[in-house]
């Protein structure tokens, strides 16, 4: 009895279409030659049955689609690890999906520490950022939850779950606990942003501020960059127990990966093709589909062949089927050939006291930062650091407000809300600023910030079940001299604050019930305690 699935899928690369054109069901898997065998006979069934020329195929790294790729570039002739083949003399490249092998890389770094040149990048390093984080109770630097820290079962294969700790918004973080050097995270924070950019850079797509996000062309930086990442990736040494042990497949795989999509954007140049968005040659398409049989299995994770079949076949003829909830990839918005498009459209190939206004020396007040901590005492080194992460939060959420509010050309409320110089308050902004669009706030505005932050969210839970809005905020900004605009800078800085610590503490509860964060943090676990019973119990009687 057949307990697996084999689906072959054709996508389109300057064209967003998909379309499955092969299902087989085996047992326990299929064997090396047997799949070698179908690739083959798939492509020259393409070949000859249409106007379509496969350029590349693309897999996971499972041991039976290295080993039938491999199999298939030894028997033509090419170098090992070319991953490179023919069928009936036309040579196809091979490529390994992106979002798999950055699952790997980091699946190997929670066990292993990672030597180069940069340093040593240790997981203890990540674990280390997330309770530092945590200490601040109303401001978080990154996104980590105890799933990014610990994944287990499944969760190990979720891709965001790998993508968000391999992020620019860790390495960001790392880096400016780092630079004020409080810690030694220069290792691990260089191979996160590495790791960050090597993904992006496999997975460009149109219309994107990072740059290596964006499509691959002659004057982009992509070339640049992996031919420096093979090098580095090539170096990459790995140590378990302070013994030096073999590389993770995923690392040669990468390689693998960057050398051919090299080689296709060569092939790709002499067809007339500009640009290149690496994500069209990613298995998420593949993935989304099997998410939309999954979502017409329903509740049936076991499906028999004729369920299998039958909403195989549904998707095949209906393009609006959502994907399942619990899908991996996010949507490639493509469209499926069979129904949406003619053949004719596809050949074209830190705290402060609440009674006291705030001021630009609540930025030396260390011991300010107590009332937020834990119960229990942290050094003087802890309290500097927080200082130094809350100061550098508030900045960031306080340019935020002033792109909201500078869009009048108030040389006086300019004056007032931003910095004429970059200071120490800054380095966040300077490290997330990818297209220098961010906006530095001035220190007073900073300070004020840090003062409303604290006493919303503080004031949140008495107000959570009603109008956030209601609020009683104490808010007069002396510092701005504007009469005209001062009252509409005022609510506006009242009404985004509240919107954004509103989120951010409905965030910390629901991660709190569902166990994804179990850092300490007072003012959400005295709610939970005292208020989340009574809601739960209201709406289940």
């Amino acid at each position: 009895m057949a307990d697996k699935a084999l689906v072959f899928m054709l996508t389109g690369i300057n064209n967003k279409w998909t379309q499955p054109i092969a299902c087989f069901f085996t047992k326990s898997g299929v064997k090396t030659y047997q799949l070698a065998d179908l690739i083959v006979k798939i492509i020259n069934v393409i070949h000859t049955k249409t106007e379509f020329r496969v350029l590349l195929t693309t897999s996971d790294q499972g041991g039976p689609n290295r080993a039938a790729v491999r199999y298939l570039t030894l028997k033509s002739n090419f170098e090992r690890n070319d991953f490179q083949y023919l069928v009936n003399s036309n040579s196809i490249l091979h490529n390994f999906d992106a979002c798999h092998l950055i699952k790997c890389l980091r699946n190997a770094m929670i066990d292993k520490d990672i030597q180069d040149d940069s340093g040593i990048a240790r997981w203890n390093d990540i674990e280390m950022l997330y309770a530092k984080d945590g200490l601040s109770v109303d401001s978080k630097i990154t996104k980590l939850t105890e799933l990014h820290i610990h994944p287990q079962g499944k969760m190990k294969m979720k891709v965001s779950l790998a993508t968000q700790v391999f992020s620019n918004s860790v390495y960001s973080a790392m880096t400016l606990v780092n630079n004020f050097g409080f810690v030694n995270w220069g290792g691990t924070a260089s191979f996160v942003k590495f790791c960050d950019t090597l993904f992006d850079s496999l997975n460009s797509k149109c219309k994107e501020t990072k740059p290596m996000r964006r499509p691959l062309t002659d004057n982009s930086e992509h070339m640049k960059f992996w031919a420096e990442a093979k090098v580095r990736l090539n170096d990459l040494k790995f140590f378990k127990n302070g013994k030096e042990v073999h590389a993770p497949p995923s690392v040669q795989n990468f390689i693998v990966t960057i050398r051919n999509i090299e080689r296709l954007w060569e092939k790709l140049k002499t067809l007339g093709f500009k640009y290149f968005a690496t994500r069209s040659i990613q298995q998420d398409p593949l993935e989304n589909f099997f998410g939309k049989i999954r979502s017409l299995c329903g509740d049936n994770t076991k499906p028999t062949l004729i369920q299998f079949l039958a909403a195989y076949k549904a998707c095949m003829l209906h393009s609006k089927i959502p994907n399942s909830d619990k899908t991996n990839c996010e949507s490639a918005n493509t469209i499926l050939l069979t129904t949406n498009v003619s053949s004719t459209t596809l050949i074209s190939s830190a705290s402060v006291n609440l009674n006291e206004s705030p001021t630009t020396s609540n930025f030396q007040t260390e011991q300010s930062f107590l009332q937020s901590l834990p119960t229990q005492k942290p050094s003087t080194l802890v309290i500097k650091e927080l200082a130094q992460i809350r100061i550098n939060t508030a900045a960031y959420i306080a340019g935020f407000i002033c792109r909201k509010l500078l869009s009048t050309k108030c040389v006086t409320c300019r004056e007032a809300l931003l910095s004429d110089k970059v200071t120490d308050i800054h380095a966040y902004i300077v490290l997330k600023d990818m297209g220098n669009k961010l906006m530095y706030p001035s220190e007073v505005f900073v300070a004020e910030i840090i003062y409303i932050k604290k006493m919303i969210f503080q004031k949140i839970p008495d107000y959570i079940s009603g109008n956030l809005l209601d609020i009683d905020l104490n808010i007069n900004l002396e510092f701005l001299a504007c009469e005209e605009h001062r009252d509409n800078v005022i609510r506006l800085t009242k009404y985004t604050l509240i919107a954004v610590m509103g989120k951010h503490f409905v965030k910390l509860v629901n991660k709190k019930l569902h166990k994804r964060d179990l850092r300490e943090n007072i003012v959400v676990d005295t709610y939970i305690k005292n208020f989340a019973p009574t809601v739960y119990e209201h709406k289940h009687h």
